[in-house]
């Protein structure tokens, strides 16, 4: 899990720095541009990660003091992520299907994949009624690599709507990326899409893509989907 933390979040800031080079002042104004809008669960677990960097290095005298301890994380957002309330749904699809950029959220809405297989996913795997989910976009800074699903039960199959089909561009070529053609979107390019979006889309402002994963597990309660079936359409590996 750390490991990733760092990957993720640390190393596209300070990954080819010179740790005697990193300040406090530094690190304080990374946390408060990255990680203001993240979980409060997020920032606990990248303050542990860069705590214990630190006191590595200066257990192998490559600090004197470890500039974590003078750090003031930002608070985060608190509590469980809620869906979409199912009044508005209908508003917002309507919206996305409208909307000329509205392709990535309006799939998100309806089929629940993570925002990285969405980013992952190439015409090879879209077929006319589902999509086969077998790889995933994980960001580097602002570089894409395409890697495996979260974990092993990440790989399936699940419907694909009628009204996400018709949203979609025209069919590229097999390896080409349904969203970014040749490459995948790179972090910055995904933000800007969600921001342009979340502007015209009143329904959409406030919502993260991880929140349309959470509607998409309401709708499927709402609609009787047995629990089994639930996880195996979120590519979960256990129930809980």
């Amino acid at each position: 899990m750390y490991i990733n933390t760092f990957t993720v979040h640390l190393f596209p800031e300070i990954g080819f720095r010179r740790i005697a080079d990193i300040t406090a002042d530094e690190l304080q104004s990374m946390l408060t541009r990255t990680l203001s809008d993240k979980s409060s669960s997020l920032i606990d677990k990248v303050m542990l990660c860069l705590r214990q960097v630190f006191d590595a290095a200066k257990e192998d005298d490559l600090i004197t003091k470890n500039p974590v301890n003078r750090l003031k994380p930002p608070e985060g957002t608190l509590g469980e992520r809620k869906p979409v309330p199912y009044q508005k749904i209908g508003a917002l699809a309507d919206g996305l299907v409208s909307h000329p950029d509205g392709l990535l959220p309006l799939m998100l809405l309806y089929t629940g994949m993570r925002r990285g297989e969405a980013l992952g996913l190439t015409w090879r795997n879209v077929h006319s009624d589902h999509i086969d989910i077998v790889q995933a976009a994980v960001f580097d800074g602002n570089k894409t690599y395409i890697g495996e699903p979260k974990t092993e039960a990440g790989k399936r199959s699940i419907p694909l709507v009628r009204v996400v089909l018709d949203k979609m561009p025209p069919r590229g070529n097999d390896d080409e990326f349904v969203f970014g053609g040749e490459k995948p979107f790179t972090q910055s390019k995904c933000k800007r899409l969600w921001q342009r979006v979340q502007k015209d889309v009143p329904e959409l402002q406030g919502v993260f893509p991880h929140i349309l994963r959470h509607t998409y597990t309401m709708l499927l309660r709402r609609a009787g989907v047995d629990p089994a079936t639930a996880q195996y359409l979120l590519g979960h590996e256990d129930y809980s």
